[in-house]
């Protein structure tokens, strides 16, 4: 399926960065579209254990970022039950003024934002610690540079 295929609740792989010798690739699911302001929100996984687990449960990311990360249509799932909620939160900020959009490819997006809780090291394994909702800030001088990650425990 192409990016043009892709509907809410699809599962994605898309591209990521090579390293060494070989493509990283992630997971994502397509939560939705908001086609007037031209984003994609998506929740992104862990790919690299035994079963996919929740990384970033809710983040918005421009279309044309969405598109340069290649994504590609696996199969769909349910959305899940919380997303809706997320939205309206960080819609909430985003009409406040102080919420942007990520513009970078989904990759980029998910070390930036990993970064940003220094890769969930602070939390022990059996804690269960995803990263909720993600969005770039406004800072105090004007830009969107910093990254808001509301960590939660328990799984998602």
């Amino acid at each position: 399926m192409s990016h043009t295929a892709i509907s809410a609740g699809d599962m994605i792989t898309y591209r990521g960065r090579w390293r060494f010798f070989a493509r990283r690739v992630g997971v994502a699911q397509v939560l939705g579209f908001d086609a007037d302001r031209g984003i994609v929100f998506i929740r992104v996984f862990d790919a690299s254990g035994e079963e996919l687990r929740t990384l970033i449960e809710f983040l918005p990311i421009t279309h044309q970022a969405f598109r340069s990360s290649a994504p590609t249509a696996v199969k769909r799932m349910p959305l899940p039950s919380s997303w809706e909620t997320l939205l309206h939160e960080w819609d909430a900020q985003w009409r406040g003024g102080d919420a942007g959009v990520f513009s970078i490819p989904i990759q980029e997006v998910t070390e930036k934002t990993l970064e940003t809780v220094d890769h969930l090291r602070h939390f022990p394994p059996d804690a269960a610690a995803f990263i909720q909702l993600a969005y770039p800030k406004r800072s105090p001088n004007g830009a969107f540079d910093t990254i808001v990650a509301q960590v939660q425990t328990g799984g998602a």
